[in-house]
């Protein structure tokens, strides 16, 4: 069985997968560059979406 194919394919993918990060950085990049007003009407209220926050009143 030929591994030529099967090394491009591998290639291909890590390509496909580091563009992909490079347009998500630049795209949270250009979010996290507006205002927080205009974060918040597009509806990213948070430039780190995804940290988990502790409710007010709590401290550890």
């Amino acid at each position: 069985m030929p591994r030529t194919p099967l090394l491009l394919s591998l290639v291909e993918d890590a390509v496909t997968q580091f563009r992909s990060f490079n347009e998500r950085r630049r795209t949270r990049r250009a979010i996290d560059g507006l205002s927080a007003h205009l974060r918040k009407d597009i509806g990213w209220p948070d430039g780190l979406p995804d940290r988990q926050r502790v409710p007010a009143g709590r401290n550890g």
